[in-house]
């Protein structure tokens, strides 16, 4: 009688294949995410393709790398396992552009010697002499401005830039996940930024913890918006609030269906792999 037996784990070159399937999708995700990265339009590329009026991003480099989770449903739950964003997470900066890019294409300033652009905006190169002169520019021509809150010398020039051109009321100014002390210093450098001219009113001396965006009126008030959670979608409602059906409707015919088609290959690929796996 044979001494083989079907128990135990089916191995995959000598490793349990529970394993190897996990080692095989985040080594996939990673290489897929990559890729993303590496296909990355230009700002000119975006442009050329999307002939609408940009969207310029304003933000500090150091918010590059920051978290967020995109807090979806549904099949957008299924593609995150299938490209790493399930356990790496999305930067902020992805959650914010993804409904924003079906307004127009959005632009921002490349970080000095970056090599591979992250997922998010289209990146335009510049040097640090001609930067100003490019945002300027670009502030005149954008449909709208979204600023990441901060504090640096760079981005308090830039919020004044919109205050004295009289294009504050195309700024959307986004609030990341930050500490009560971080808010706080972020916030006044911003409000005293743009209190340089009397033309902007209202502005509180400080914001409440659960503050996700400000925006302002053609008149230069600002509101303050709020909300207890803070994912992609948040954003998104801000968003299709402020630009009304756009989006809306993008998201129900466009974005929606490529995320059901990146989960159901999702799926596929799964089975697939366990079928390898267990053949092995």
């Amino acid at each position: 009688m044979s001494g083989v037996s079907g128990a135990g784990p089916t191995a995959f070159l000598g490793v349990d294949s529970r394993f190897a399937l996990t080692a095989m999708l985040a080594a996939g995700g990673l290489i897929f995410k990559t890729g993303l990265r590496l296909l990355a339009p230009s700002a000119s590329e975006s442009i050329a393709s999307d002939r609408r009026d940009p969207i310029l991003l304003l933000r500090s480099f150091s918010d590059d790398s920051k978290k967020l989770d995109k807090g979806e449903g549904g099949p957008a739950i299924l593609a995150s396992y299938f490209t790493f964003s399930k356990w790496s997470g999305d930067t902020f900066e992805e959650a914010i552009t993804t409904p924003l890019k079906e307004l127009g294409p959005v632009i921002a300033l490349a970080r000095p010697g970056e090599k591979l652009s992250p997922l998010g905006a289209a990146r335009v190169e510049v040097s640090n002499e001609r930067w100003q002169i490019e945002v300027q520019q670009w502030i005149e021509t954008a449909r709208v401005v979204v600023m990441i809150l901060g504090d640096t010398a760079g981005l308090g020039w830039e919020i004044r830039q919109l205050v004295e051109t009289g294009n504050l009321a195309k700024a959307v100014i986004v609030i990341p996940a930050l500490s009560p002390e971080l808010l706080a210093a972020r916030w006044s450098a911003t409000r005293r930024a743009a209190s340089t001219e009397p033309s902007v009113s209202n502005l509180p001396e400080s914001i409440p913890d659960s503050a996700v965006a400000i925006v302002f009126s053609p008149r230069g008030q600002c509101e303050v918006l709020t909300n207890e959670r803070r994912t992609s979608a948040t954003y998104r409602d801000i968003f299709a609030r402020r630009y009304g059906s756009i989006v809306v409707e993008a998201e129900r015919e466009g974005t929606l269906l490529k995320r059901y088609l990146w989960g159901i290959g999702g799926v596929m690929l799964f089975a697939l792999l366990l079928r390898m796996c267990g053949g092995l």
